[in-house]
């Protein structure tokens, strides 16, 4: 090959190479711009509160939903460290992590809950409080636990569908 075509191939390459970057950049954020709404239409609960929460993009579409967004946590963190669903009695969710999700509840003065799912949004852990004693799992009964799992499950639930539909319209 001569000086002159290397030459030309080497300045072809760095020249498509910025364009090429440029593009890929481009394709991620758009990939990206629509996490939340693929994982609504795809994912479990878990998957939609991650991409919904993990991130400072939906802050604004959160509280146009009628939510509340910790500025300070928004800042420090770049992402949405809690969602107070408009339920009563409230569900605090934790942002999700690796090993899933924390859902506080007060029912009460005196008598708080507080539930873990998995990443698949299985139950983990359960704890009861009341006063100063605490019953956990098994320990609380059968029927007190599947109505708990279920408020606090279809309260996550409705926040997603409300701040979905806040986006859509």
């Amino acid at each position: 090959m001569s000086s002159k075509r290397k030459k030309h191939l080497i300045l072809s390459i760095f020249m498509l190479l910025p364009l090429l970057a440029g593009g890929l950049l481009w394709g991620y954020l758009h990939y990206q711009s629509g996490a939340f709404q693929r994982a609504y239409e795809h994912g479990n609960t878990y998957e939609q509160l991650n991409s919904l929460m993990n991130t400072t993009r939906y802050a604004e579409a959160v509280r146009q939903a009628g939510y509340d967004v910790d500025n300070y946590g928004l800042k420090m963190n770049n992402r949405i460290d809690s969602l107070t669903t408009k339920t009563k009695p409230a569900v605090v969710i934790s942002v999700p992590t690796k090993s899933g999700v924390f859902a506080r509840m007060d029912i009460n003065a005196d008598e708080d809950l507080m539930l873990e799912f998995d990443e698949r949004m299985k139950l983990k852990t359960i704890v009861y409080g009341k006063g100063s004693e605490n019953l956990h799992n098994n320990e609380i009964p059968k029927d007190d636990r599947d109505k708990y799992e279920a408020f606090v499950r279809e309260a996550m639930e409705k926040t997603i569908e409300d701040i979905h539909d806040s986006m859509s319209s």
